[in-house]
């Protein structure tokens, strides 16, 4: 399963979410990787080619757009964005309706203050190991 995770902002609040998700992934045995979304549109950041994977990604809202959904389609199995972006949520999800792809929700503000096996039980939630 490879997973794109789009964080809201590069923030303090979710840097800590990332690093967090990040640890809990290497201990499910899930390669990860973060950046901003600036990075992963210019290539920097590639969804990985493993089975199980998550790509973390910081993006401002106003960026993501349907260019994004084209660049991506492809490469992923499960986009999960913050609940900041979920005005969006609606939109990306008719966009990605002929897809294979699921839209699923993670609130970075809890997730930042949860405990790493409350952590990969969240994970758990939304990929099929």
């Amino acid at each position: 399963m490879k997973v794109v995770l789009i964080l809201c902002k590069e923030s303090a609040t979710s840097s800590v979410a990332a690093y967090k998700l990040a640890k809990a992934c290497r201990k499910l045995g899930i390669d990860s990787e973060f950046g901003s979304l600036d990075s992963f549109v210019k290539g920097r950041i590639n969804v990985n080619d493993t089975e199980k994977s998550i790509t973390f990604i910081f993006a401002q809202e106003k960026i993501l757009n349907n260019d994004i959904i084209e660049a991506i389609k492809e490469k992923i199995d499960l986009l999960l964005l913050s609940p900041q972006i979920k005005n969006k949520l609606k939109e990306f999800k008719e966009n990605l309706k002929n897809t294979k792809i699921k839209v699923g929700s993670l609130n970075i503000n809890v997730l930042s203050r949860t405990s790493d096996q409350d952590l990969i039980a969240e994970i758990l939630n939304y990929i099929e190991l």
